[in-house]
């Protein structure tokens, strides 16, 4: 409060920003959302595809295995 009112008597009181037009806050979403997307894009193709794959085919055994516990345990029950 004291700075207010010690800017207001020194002369430099906080001048208030005209507020951007719907126009221009559109303009800056959509840019935002371009780059977010070229960001994401450029982070996919950074990272080699194979490597997806190979994950999921690793986890394929251990979900089989699991299924067949899970198969196994309702026979023996």
């Amino acid at each position: 409060m004291w700075g207010l009112i010690k800017r207001a008597v020194v002369g430099r009181a906080p001048v208030a920003q005209p507020r951007p037009s719907v126009e221009d806050r559109l303009a800056r979403l959509d840019a935002d959302i371009d780059r977010g997307i070229a960001d994401a894009r450029a982070r996919r193709l950074a990272r080699p595809a194979r490597a997806e794959h190979e994950r999921f085919n690793r986890a394929r055994p251990k979900v089989a295995e699991l299924k067949h516990a899970i198969a196994m345990q309702h026979v023996e029950l």
